[in-house]
């Protein structure tokens, strides 16, 4: 039997359309969609082939505007490369 090696990632999400009273209303299949979006942009069939086995968006919360990540040890590179790219998430309002 083996042991998967999973690598959880910590993000704080910034908008500045969404004052920080207000909560900010992002589905975790949104976030989700977005990064491997940008992953296929940066790394190209590959990065996506490699991530997509146990890549999860395991939580996104509406108030503190904090998402845990979830991807298995080795591609969790891609997706750590790929997060300071993100600049926009086109369904956030």
């Amino acid at each position: 039997m083996v042991r998967f090696k999973n690598r959880y990632i910590t993000v704080e999400i910034v908008c500045p359309y969404v004052t920080e009273d207000k909560p900010l209303y992002l589905k975790p299949k949104i976030f989700h969609d977005t990064l491997l979006a940008k992953i296929q942009l940066l790394h190209g069939d590959f990065g996506v082939a490699a991530v997509t086995n146990g890549f999860l968006t395991k939580y996104c919360n509406e108030n503190t505007r904090i998402a845990i990540i979830r991807s298995r040890h080795g591609p969790h590179r891609f997706v750590t490369s790929s997060l300071p790219f993100i600049t926009k998430i086109d369904t956030i309002l």
